[in-house]
């Protein structure tokens, strides 16, 4: 909340957001054990082998039944902050 009165702009329509962080855990030796675990180890490869193939050829060329088939909710494009800065495909051209 401290921030907002730095941000707030007179003018400027605002929209509420949110991010949630999900199965934090403290680093603990019980973090240490857990990487010694074969199943810990086996999921750890599958989910880079994923990662990696999306990388390589689209975001969900592969991903896990349970999140399903069909996404009943889209994101609104129109309101994505411009990429030209970090995307060299989106760089603005001035004719």
């Amino acid at each position: 909340m401290a921030c907002v009165g730095r941000l707030y702009r007179e003018g400027y329509k605002f929209k509420k957001a949110g991010v949630l962080l999900n199965g934090l855990v403290p680093a603990s030796p019980m973090t240490i054990r857990m990487q010694d675990d074969e199943n810990w180890q086996r999921s750890r490869r599958v989910m880079k082998a994923v990662d990696e193939i999306n990388a390589k050829f689209g975001a969900d060329t592969i991903r896990y039944g349970a999140a399903g088939f069909e996404q009943k909710w889209k994101t609104k494009l129109e309101k994505r902050s411009p990429r030209y800065t970090t995307n060299w495909g989106e760089i603005l051209n001035v004719a």
